[in-house]
């Protein structure tokens, strides 16, 4: 694993305590391998935030990490535009959005910009077409089940997926949408004004996303959600929408592991008052792989699966329990075809400069 313990618990420290600790601040200067630092910042989504503290910190900054950084940000800048520019567009033709993930990291971002729609005709799609200069992405079939496609705007660096009207990895949300937008916020942020899910809803999309689709967390996700629950949560409110839509498990398991990383710090992400609401446990430990922790996946994916299809089941939602059953065919088609392209990389040689990215986030 060579430095990323290290970077991790670094990068934490700062993020979480502010950048206000002397021992976070000393550790800072022992970076070391600055080169690996930036790829791990630049996977954990905590580049610009990585920078800017370390330069509070008096952290003589190394000079290929600072110019990572200006590039980054200027991403960041225009794809707030583009959110903008979508959130009008969206306002113009009465459609109901919601920007599910854009700024729970700001002023970092995440690589695509994720809109979701109740709408699940291609109407918004054909919006986007007419509205932008954009071509459709190569849309995986797993995408195509879910019921989201992806598109590529010219003079847009950050590409757009749009959900219509469901979430999850295969779409198996189908009532949860429409609960979340009930709830949505208007905030102001980054000179713009846009709607976001309610805190409450962006912990439960947290869960749908880093627990059953991407199955690891990324240091902003801990940052992210230690924040939130640094303030007055509607517990009632999640603990039923969670257990309504078949993923209580999921939820335990992800405030445990948040709280587990935490207390490797000696802090506390979940409050102890909390933990009345979730009582499920025997989740196993998290570990931090090469770049993103990483929980039993075996393990923890065979039981919330099977408690979101019994769910399912148990109230009928027929459509959701037949998506659910589509995962294991699905599964075994991506894994084929990860086995075909890394065979057919194996007989080609990289060129110089390509970049091959590792410890890619494993499908279900």
């Amino acid at each position: 694993m060579g430095s990323e313990p290290r970077f991790a618990e670094l990068a934490l420290g700062l993020l979480l305590r502010g950048g206000g600790a002397t021992t976070d601040g000393d550790r800072a200067k022992q970076v070391g391998d600055w080169d690996r630092f930036r790829e791990f910042a630049r996977r954990n989504v905590i580049l610009v935030r990585g920078h800017d503290v370390l330069e509070r910190e008096g952290v003589p900054v190394e000079e290929g990490f600072a110019e990572a950084v200006a590039p980054e940000r200027r991403r960041i800048e225009r794809t707030v535009r583009f959110i903008a520019e979508l959130g009008a567009m969206c306002g113009r033709h009465d459609i109901e959005f919601v920007f599910t993930k854009a700024f729970q990291h700001y002023p970092d971002m995440g690589h695509d910009v994720d809109l979701l729609v109740l709408d699940r005709s291609n109407r918004i799609d054909s919006l986007v077409g007419q509205s932008f200069k954009s071509v459709r992405g190569a849309d995986s079939l797993i995408n195509r089940v879910a019921g989201k496609t992806s598109w590529e705007v010219e003079g847009e660096p950050t590409p757009l997926e749009v959900h219509h009207g469901r979430l999850g990895h295969v779409g198996e949300h189908n009532v949860y949408p429409g609960i979340l937008f009930r709830r949505r916020a208007q905030v102001q942020i980054a000179g713009i004004t846009t709607c976001v899910p309610s805190p409450e809803d962006q912990l439960i999309v947290q869960v749908l996303q880093r627990i059953y689709a991407h199955l690891s967390l990324r240091v902003s996700d801990v940052v992210h959600t230690a924040r939130l629950l640094g303030h007055d949560m509607d517990w009632d409110y999640i603990v039923e929408t969670t257990r309504q839509i078949g993923v209580f498990g999921g939820l335990c398991c992800y405030l445990r592991s948040v709280d587990e990383i935490c207390q490797g710090l000696g802090e506390r992400a979940v409050r102890v008052e909390t933990w009345r609401h979730l009582g499920q446990s025997g989740w196993g430990n998290i570990r931090l792989g090469r770049w993103h922790y990483r929980f039993p996946v075996v393990r923890v994916c065979g039981r919330l699966y099977g408690e979101k299809l019994a769910r399912d089941l148990a109230s009928a939602d027929w459509a959701s329990a037949g998506r659910l059953l589509l995962l294991p065919p699905l599964a075994v088609a991506a894994a084929g075809r990860a086995v075909l392209r890394r065979a057919g990389q194996g007989r080609s040689r990289p060129s110089p400069g390509r970049k091959v990215e590792g410890d890619a986030e494993a499908p279900v």
